[in-house]
């Protein structure tokens, strides 16, 4: 039966030493499930004056023998976003280190370098093909919703059990007449990401054959799952990613219709700049945030974070106090305004360009099999919804874990075993005159039903 992906792509069968997929080396999802489970725990050990959270721990075993066979080779070929996600490691640990003494923050600092490689180095190499990614996908989505039960009675009740029981002080947010739920994360908005960003994955990747039926039940799943959370970042996220499985539901017949989305938002993005007094990225935000005076606040938190970078454009501000107007909390509710402040534009721009060059050489791949292509449908239509909530929900602590380690479960795309070729681009060969006027074909969230 041929397929979207198939018809849209239209290559040549490739070798499997080309492809790479289908001989990659062997992942371990059980580790990297055990550092997922970890994120869900909520107690905490003080040593010293050090904070070990679960993850941190599970981090601190693992980071060097996980970083040791990626660089060995072990795990495919070393990859530019490997050399871009170390960089921004190193780069905001040194910005902490640069911006106050060693004694202060050299705890903060350390934890930022474990949860951001970390978690990116988890992913890239516990999960080695698409058969290792749809094995956390299917853990992932059931574990979310044996966490709905817990996430109503706290909302309803206005009681956060788990961290009562454990004798902690959980966040105390009412919306609705309904308290926002956490369940086992340290903050509403955390609980709300990490389930809507199962969207993606679960609708492409956790029973690729479903029948359409069945996807909007596990979306409807997902969505009531994460209401409790009662936070307009994860819905948000949520709706980013159903209007573009909407759009490639609708548009599936045309090969280009990724390339059109793309130039509309860009001639869309030049024209609000034109009709529009203030800075577009600034209109962006208000569009984004549904509450007009939490939107407000956000705006004046970009305008003044902007001014901070301005002032410190190098190392950032590490944890000294960023200017602001006396009445503003200290909260920055933008992920990539948070990283060009705290730790310098070189940070927010290999970050940048890191999700920019998984995002588009992750579309371009030629991959064998319904599974790869829903395995990677999953992935960018989850990670296009992290990216642009990003601008206005900040991910850290277990949040910041899970965002990366998505990130670098995607790799095996690019990375095949060592000793075989790369996976090639969605591009048809050379194979005779017909195909000579063959052009690459932009196509990403492919994927065969």
């Amino acid at each position: 039966m041929a397929t979207p992906v198939a018809n849209s792509l239209a290559p040549a069968p490739a070798s499997p030493s080309a492809r790479g997929v289908g001989n990659a080396s062997p992942g371990n999802p059980l580790l990297a499930l055990v550092m997922l489970f970890s994120l869900m725990v909520p107690v905490f050990v003080d040593i010293g004056s050090f904070n070990l959270l679960p993850h941190r721990f599970y981090l601190l075993i693992f980071i060097i023998p996980m970083t040791i066979q990626l660089f060995s080779g072990k795990a495919g070929r070393v990859l530019i976003a490997d050399w871009l996600v170390l960089f921004v490691a190193y780069w905001s640990t040194q910005a902490y280190l640069m911006n106050g003494s060693f004694e202060r923050v050299y705890q903060i600092a350390g934890s930022q370098f474990l949860e951001y490689w970390g978690g990116y180095v988890v992913g890239r190499v516990c999960i080695r093909s698409p058969q290792d990614l749809q094995k956390i996908i299917r853990v992932l989505f059931v574990t979310a919703l044996c966490l709905a039960p817990l996430a109503a009675i706290e909302s309803f009740s206005h009681r956060a059990i788990v961290f009562e029981f454990l004798g902690r002080v959980p966040a105390n947010d009412v919306r609705l007449g309904l308290r926002r739920a956490q369940t086992v994360f340290a903050h509403p908005i955390l609980y709300g990401t990490f389930i809507v960003a199962l969207l993606g994955m679960v609708w492409y990747a956790y029973q690729p054959a479903a029948s359409l039926m069945k996807r909007i039940l596990f979306a409807f799943l997902i969505f009531a799952t994460s209401f409790f959370a009662l936070s307009a970042g994860p819905l948000l996220a949520y709706i980013i990613q159903a209007g573009s499985i909407g759009y490639e539901m609708m548009m599936k017949k045309n090969p280009r219709r990724w390339t059109f989305l793309i130039v509309g938002t860009v001639t869309g993005y030049i024209a609000l700049d034109m009709i529009t007094a203030g800075n577009p990225i600034i209109v962006l935000i208000a569009i984004l945030t549904f509450n007009p005076e939490s939107s407000y606040t956000r705006v004046l938190i970009f305008e003044h974070g902007m001014n901070n970078v301005y002032a410190n454009p190098v190392f950032g501000l590490g944890q000294r106090r960023w200017e602001r107007l006396w009445y503003m909390t200290a909260s920055i509710d933008n992920w990539w305004l948070s990283t060009a402040m705290w730790f310098g534009v070189p940070a927010f721009a290999a970050q940048a360009f890191t999700f920019f060059w998984a995002i588009r050489r992750w579309s371009m791949v030629n991959l064998e099999g319904p599974l790869a292509n829903a395995c990677r449908a999953g992935l960018l239509t989850s990670l296009t919804g992290i990216v642009v909530v990003g601008v206005t929900v900040h991910y850290w602590n277990t949040m910041l874990v899970y965002v990366m380690f998505l990130v670098g479960s995607g790799m095996w795309m690019l990375a095949p075993p060592r000793g075989q070729s790369p996976i090639q681009p969605a591009v048809a060969p050379v194979a005779d005159e017909a195909a000579d006027s063959e052009k690459p074909k932009f196509v990403p969230y492919g994927r065969e039903a």
